[in-house]
């Protein structure tokens, strides 16, 4: 029985028998005035190398019309041209592709013409869309195939380059034909970035929204272009350059047809050439520029940072929250971060008697967009931005005030071995609500270190007491060595539990100190008061004193807060832990400061005693700026004074004339005081 003359037997094999989720061909490659495209029904070029018909990105539940390598070439489907890219469709089935009028016209839904070829030349009613192997989908003139087209695809492209297109400039008609990334791999609608000629080199550049271009390809030398080092002498691409009157412009083609090769503006802003390989059936990346996410401008949107040895690559900035939520990386596409809450000024202005602030991230490259203000120091910078209701940042390098304003983009996070990269971020008031919980790490630091001072002066003092009991020594007299060469059994049982309580008090600072001051190091009667500055230093700091860099400098912190103090116009607040945004009462930090400079100054007769420490620090008694030690930076002239201490109800001429007192006769005072304060 011959079943193609039963209709049954042939409604069941193509019911039955053809998968319903296949694309059902019209079994040719054109689309007449008589046929149109509609659900999934495709057009296949002649020798079957592309197709073209509807088809939705990724998890999106939009459709467009599409082309793509046809599955026998290319198992995985792979887009490399898009019609209504800002024009999606929700329903494939009842939308439609079609002659109409002269035009190839997409309608949606609701017989709405959303896209078209817009034509404005004389219409035929032979006008048919033809999709040819290479990948251009041509209208022409049926009547006369032999004319060139009416239309093609490859004069507008979408973010992919095929072999034998063109991506340059139409001198007459000034248009450009470029490269334009998809938004993100769900949405093939017009994204940031592009590829383009330069109008006045033979060179490409890559554009940050049409007006920001941050990669060149360098110029071309008639056989490469000198940036992209991947190009040599057995390229697999052939490269040429035509630049007439009408029009300038390069294309390529492939040495060996065979292969199936081409270039794509990917979202993230970075250019790929790829190639399929049959052995994988995967796509092969060949080169791509630039090569590294962060050489992408703004490529972690607004108020993001970038940092390459981050995962993922993109962060917000304090007090901004991603506007999507999904993860950031290499090939998800970001937009940006938003303020979690909205600044006071324009609006009410205060909050609880509170300003808009500032808050510092430090080791960034700053953004490019900035303007010049004229502030003498960082307080009157500060000032100059928050009097801005649209300054939304600044920066104070010294002499030079900084502002931005609007969103901040191309942000990127630098190694952490300097703070001469930091820029003060504009928040709203209630940002910094939870900022006195964030003052305990600095506090207890101080307070942990004050207890562990207190301890020892404890002990010192019992033992002298016991001592000059016992023996009869004079207060002056007594010495380290007096303590470790005649301590009692019960006396170094009574020094291990001091040992003890004090490593129990450092560690129990939030875990704030550099582990080498809490190592356990057996506690002695002598208190290291160059260490105990030290250590000061890394609780005021945060982080170690010498830090090295990738660079391979290292950078000591007791040398820049040594210079802030000395300052005039010092920043002192700087040498906070960033993570406190600049939070703390100056005159206690600038009090800490000058009694580590004071502990570790080169000469033990100029450092102050661990009794007289606790009382600079509870405020008992005023502390005169420390000169810089010379272990810290070339010796100041022989006139810097080195008192370092004058009681509090000590009167004005009283404190000038130490200061103008000899060298000999302050070293005198300094060590006749010590002595009276021990």
């Amino acid at each position: 029985m011959d079943v193609r003359n039963n209709p049954w037997i042939m409604f069941f094999v193509i019911f039955f028998c053809v998968p319903l989720n296949s694309h059902v061909s019209l079994g040719a490659d054109t689309i007449s005035a008589g046929s149109s495209l509609s659900g999934d029904l495709t057009i296949v070029s002649a020798g079957k190398v592309f197709e073209l018909g509807f088809f939705n990105p990724g998890n999106s539940s939009n459709y467009y019309i599409g082309m793509w390598y046809y599955r026998d070439r290319v198992s995985e489907q792979t887009i490399v041209w898009v019609a209504n890219r800002e024009t999606p469709v929700s329903d494939r089935f009842s939308s439609e592709l079609r002659i109409s009028g002269g035009d190839l016209v997409l309608f949606n839904e609701s017989k709405i013409p959303i896209w078209s070829t817009n034509l404005s030349s004389s219409r035929s009613s032979s006008v048919e869309a033809v999709l040819n192997d290479n990948g251009n989908l041509v209208l022409r003139d049926g009547s006369n195939s032999s004319v060139s087209p009416l239309w093609q695809s490859f004069d507008f492209p979408a973010h992919t380059w095929l072999p034998g297109a063109k991506i340059g400039l139409n001198k007459i008609t000034k248009r450009s034909t470029r490269l334009i990334s998809w938004k993100s791999k769900d949405n093939p609608s017009p994204g940031l970035f592009s590829l383009e000629l330069d109008p006045n080199q033979s060179r490409y550049l890559i554009f940050w929204n049409r007006s920001i271009y941050y990669w060149s390809s360098g110029s071309w030398n008639g056989q490469i272009f000198t940036l992209v080092p991947e190009m040599r002498s057995n390229y697999i691409y052939n490269f040429s350059y035509v630049n007439n009157t009408n029009e300038s412009y390069f294309t390529y083609s492939l040495y060996n047809e065979t292969l199936i090769s081409r270039f794509v503006m990917e979202d993230v802003g970075q250019i790929q050439q790829t190639s399929w390989l049959e052995s994988t059936q995967k796509w092969f990346l060949f080169w791509s520029q630039p090569k590294t996410q962060c050489e992408v401008y703004a490529s972690c949107g607004a108020f993001g940072s970038c940092n390459e040895k981050s995962q993922p690559f993109c962060n917000c900035l304090r007090g901004f929250n991603p506007k999507k939520t999904e993860d950031w990386g290499w090939g998800v596409y970001s937009e940006g971060c938003e303020r979690a809450s909205n600044l006071q000024c324009g609006n009410s202005s205060v909050v609880n008697g509170k300003n808009d602030r500032f808050f510092s991230s430090n080791n960034l490259e700053l953004p490019s967009n900035s303007q010049t203000v004229e502030a003498r120091g960082a307080q009157e910078c500060e000032s100059a931005c928050l009097s801005r209701c649209n300054c939304t940042a600044y920066a104070y390098d010294g002499s030079l005030c900084s502002v931005w304003s609007g969103d901040l983009l191309d942000m990127k996070q630098l190694g952490d071995d300097s703070n001469e990269k930091t820029i003060y971020i504009r928040l709203a008031a209630s940002e910094f609500s939870s900022s006195k919980n964030d003052n305990g790490i600095v506090i207890g630091g101080v307070v942990g270190s004050v207890v562990i001072v207190s301890l020892f002066g404890l002990a010192m003092f019992v033992f002298w007491r016991r001592k000059n009991s016992q023996n009869g020594e004079s207060s002056r007299g007594f010495t380290d060595s007096f303590w470790v060469q005649r301590s009692t059994e019960r006396d170094k049982e009574f020094l291990r539990e001091i040992g003890r309580r004090v490593l129990t008090t450092m560690r129990g600072t939030r875990g704030y100190l550099a582990p080498e001051w809490i190592s356990g190091v057996p506690i002695t009667a002598k208190a290291d008061v160059y260490s105990y500055g030290m250590m000061l230093f890394e609780v005021v700091s945060g982080k170690r004193n010498s830090d090295q860099s990738e660079d391979g400098k290292v950078k000591f912190f007791p040398s820049l807060a040594a210079k802030q103090i000395n300052q005039e116009d010092g920043e002192i607040l700087s040498l906070l832990d960033h993570r406190l945004e600049r939070n703390a009462d100056l005159e206690e930090l600038t009090r800490i400061c000058k009694v580590a400079c004071w502990c570790i100054q080169d000469d033990e007769a100029h450092r102050p005693s661990m009794g007289l420490v606790v009382q600079i620090l509870e405020g008992v008694v005023n502390v005169n700026p420390p000169p810089i030690p010379r272990s810290l930076q070339v010796f100041v002239e022989n006139q810097e004074s080195i008192i370092f201490f004058t009681e509090s109800s000590s009167s004005q001429s009283s404190q000038a004339q130490s200061h103008t007192s000899t060298a000999s006769s302050q070293t005198k005072n300094t060590t006749s005081n010590s002595g009276s304060n021990s």
